[in-house]
């Protein structure tokens, strides 16, 4: 094995291991909210998370991932510095506003959102975090990386578990420890990776967001299938919602160690050949298989393990828990599949892909949930995924069969 293909496994080693323990820390810290709060506050929070996401994916216009790629294909780029400068001012006008919309709603419809105020914080600072540490990712430095989500994990979970044992409410418990978790890593990683970056360059920005706007879309994209809850919410009552972001928030854990094994790929596979590439294909390959088995596997744990960690109230949510436990394998394909794509310069066809499967999705939820409340819903976002890996599929299939004589480099 050549050294640049030891590099990357073990960049997929650390970051698999790191994601994979990350995961179930923060699989354990929504079932402990879950269960104190109960179903309705929980819906309420899923609610937040899942509109907080789509606004942190909007908000990063596509920088966190054209930091890797660049970086990865120029180190001494200075578009890199000049695009995190412009991810930090981004990032604070974002939780601003975030601010006064929790602000307005707690004040104006549900004080339960209040307590959710501290989320505003979180949700700049845990997007910047990330883009400051893309530098690392691309320098192979995955250590780092994993090292600051553990640690962002790890403190959100004990301080949760610290501040409701003294009788704060779980939701503020929760909101608090991850804006504070958020702005530790996010100071961190800045002062990291500083000293690693050359001076930001003088370029326009229409240049860099002419760069950046295809992962734009296509994040924007995968990530507005976080507003799966409030279709439901809004077409099938506070119980089914639920019931319903249960199952679809407290499984997402399940995804980050395809998604991150993602993010390693986008470097690694930039420039490649499709000779180079099938290695790469291979691992991938690999990975879906080893995380079938692991998801299937859950699915037929999830009728004893969810009512005995979350108690009878949430019986009415394993149906939903098994059907989008058994939909993740598509997810896991889809991401990682769409990562080697644009890595090979087909990143406008990977974007339009996912809006086009992310309002499929949002389509089947709002029909599933009105028919068949949160089953119906499960069975909508299972479907998107198995569309959006199949349309990925033949797409890779395509740039392999492609004249590899000629070596050229897909675009869309």
């Amino acid at each position: 094995m050549t050294r640049a293909g030891q590099r990357m496994y073990g960049q997929i080693a650390w970051v698999s291991a790191g994601r994979l323990v990350a995961a179930v820390l923060q699989a354990v810290g929504l079932v402990l909210v879950a269960r104190w709060a109960g179903p309705d506050r929980f819906g309420a929070l899923s609610v937040v998370l899942g509109i907080a996401t789509v606004a942190q994916t909007t908000a990063d216009l596509g920088l966190s991932t054209h930091v890797v790629r660049e970086r990865a294909a120029s180190p001494h780029s200075g578009a890199v510095r000049r695009a995190l400068v412009l991810n930090d001012r981004v990032s604070l006008v974002l939780g601003a506003t975030a601010a006064l919309a929790l602000l307005g709603v707690g004040a104006g419809l549900d004080r339960t959102y209040l307590a959710l105020l501290p989320l505003a914080v979180w949700l700049a600072a845990e997007r910047n975090a990330d883009a400051w540490l893309g530098v690392a990712i691309a320098d192979g430095d995955a250590r780092l990386n994993v090292a600051s989500l553990l640690g962002r994990r790890l403190l959100l979970l004990l301080g949760v578990l610290a501040l409701t044992a003294a009788g704060v409410d779980p939701l503020l418990a929760y909101a608090g420890t991850a804006a504070v978790a958020a702005l530790t890593a996010s100071f961190s990683a800045r002062r990291a990776m500083l000293p690693r970056l050359p001076a930001a360059a003088a370029v326009p920005l229409r240049s860099v967001l002419r760069e950046t706007w295809p992962y734009w879309l296509n994040s924007l994209a995968t990530q507005a299938r976080n507003l799966d809850v409030l279709v439901v919410a809004a077409l099938a009552g506070a119980a089914q919602t639920g019931y319903y972001s249960l199952a679809s928030r407290v499984t997402s854990p399940l995804r980050i160690l395809p998604t991150s094994m993602a993010t390693v790929l986008v470097p690694a596979a930039s420039g490649a050949s499709a000779d180079e590439l099938r290695p790469l294909v291979s691992v991938v390959r690999r990975m879906v298989l080893c995380m079938t088995a692991l998801y299937v596997a859950l699915a037929l744990l999830v009728p004893v393990g969810l009512p005995l960690l979350l108690g009878p109230a949430y019986a009415n949510a394993v149906g939903p828990a098994q059907v989008v436990v058994l939909g993740l394998p598509f997810a896991a394909s889809a991401s990682l599949l769409g990562a080697l794509l644009q890595a090979r310069g087909a990143k406008t066809f990977v974007a339009q892909v996912a809006l086009g499967t992310t309002l499929s999705c949002l389509a089947c939820v709002a029909w599933g949930a009105a028919e068949a409340g949160a089953l119906g819903a499960a069975a909508g976002l299972a479907s998107s995924f198995l569309l959006q890996s199949g349309v990925l599929v033949v797409r890779l299939v395509r740039v392999m069969h492609h004249d590899r004589a000629d070596d050229p480099v897909v675009s869309a």
